[in-house]
């Protein structure tokens, strides 16, 4: 559910309030998906950041 909300928020630019109702839940339960959203991504792009600066360090070529 948490990339639903996520999409509905950022692409949609829907409300926290349109996005409960539409999910039938609380605007304190979107507030949690989406910050859960937010933190998956912000761990991938570490760990996207991490290989990538570990690969140039290696001398090999990354992706930019």
């Amino acid at each position: 559910m948490q990339r639903e909300i996520f999409l509905a928020i950022r692409v949609d630019e829907l409300s926290y309030s349109e996005v409960a109702v539409l999910h039938s839940i609380t605007v304190t339960e979107v507030e949690q998906h989406f910050a859960g959203a937010l933190h998956i991504l912000d761990r991938h792009m570490h760990e996207r950041h991490h290989k990538a600066s570990s690969s140039r360090a290696a001398g090999k070529p990354g992706r930019r």
